[in-house]
């Protein structure tokens, strides 16, 4: 047999020259220990990591406006456990159902009209509420003074 690298002629059943080492089968080295270690911890960590971070994103971040928020002439209350809304803002009162996405909520009020408010996260009892009102962008920071479930009652005409 000649090897096809080197030119050398050998009578190797395996095939491996013994010159040049063509098709020599290659030795993989073991990971020391310590870098198991760390890939193991390091992998571990990570695991935890994602847990905590999938808990707060999917179940706290999802109750986040459950309460009652007021600022400036807004004064918004959300009932988590009934998706259900009830906003005064000046002299506008809305009531109805609720949709949250991470930077806006969507109220569908009683009657069908739909409005999109974006918010901005500025603390655990703070955001910063912007919308449209009469062709105008408005911006207002509310403060949530209470988290608890609320029933939300009908509103009574006269």
């Amino acid at each position: 047999m000649i090897c096809s690298r080197c030119g050398t002629e050998h009578n190797d059943p395996q095939k491996i020259c013994p010159k040049c080492g063509l098709n020599r089968p290659k030795v993989r080295k073991k990971w020391p220990k310590w870098a198991v270690w760390v890939v193991s911890v390091g992998g571990s960590l990570l695991a935890i990591g994602l847990g905590i971070w999938i808990f707060f994103a999917t179940v706290v971040n999802r109750h986040w406006l459950n309460g009652i928020w007021e600022g400036g002439d807004v004064s918004l209350e959300f009932n988590e456990s009934e998706q259900t809304f009830f906003l005064v803002n000046g002299d506008n009162i809305l009531a109805g159902t609720y949709e949250q996405s991470p930077d806006d909520f969507t109220l569908t009020t009683e009657d069908g009209a739909i409005y999109v408010y974006r918010y901005e996260r500025e603390g655990i009892n703070t955001m910063k509420l912007i919308f449209t009102q009469e062709n105008e962008t408005r911006r207002v920071t509310l403060t949530r003074y209470r988290e608890e479930d609320v029933a939300l009652d009908p509103i009574e005409t006269e």
